[in-house]
């Protein structure tokens, strides 16, 4: 949402949540090999798991959209990473 695209993942979640809990309820938990409550269960970390890699193409395809309309917009990233190579404290000899 903070990076100014809110329907996108709201969209992925609706369709990896809803969506697949949905399908599974009445495709695969009718088949005997998953009639069970185990098998119903199974549809909920599918679902997580489903859900977090659309919302991390979600973040990937907001930063390469971003960084190609303002282009330094990221830049910060770079320069703590950088700083922080510099903070370790040099050898002194004595």
């Amino acid at each position: 949402r903070g990076l100014g695209f809110s329907l996108t993942p709201m969209i992925s979640s609706l369709a990896s949540i809803c969506g697949i809990r949905i399908f599974w309820a009445s495709v695969v938990f009718p088949m005997e090999k998953f009639h069970t409550i185990n098998g119903l269960f199974t549809c909920y970390p599918i679902s997580w798991i489903v859900c977090s890699l659309l919302h991390v193409a979600t973040i990937v395809y907001a930063f390469i959209k971003i960084s190609k309309q303002h282009p330094g917009a990221f830049d910060f990233l770079k320069k703590s990473s950088k700083a922080k190579e510099s903070d370790s404290p040099e050898e002194i000899d004595v």
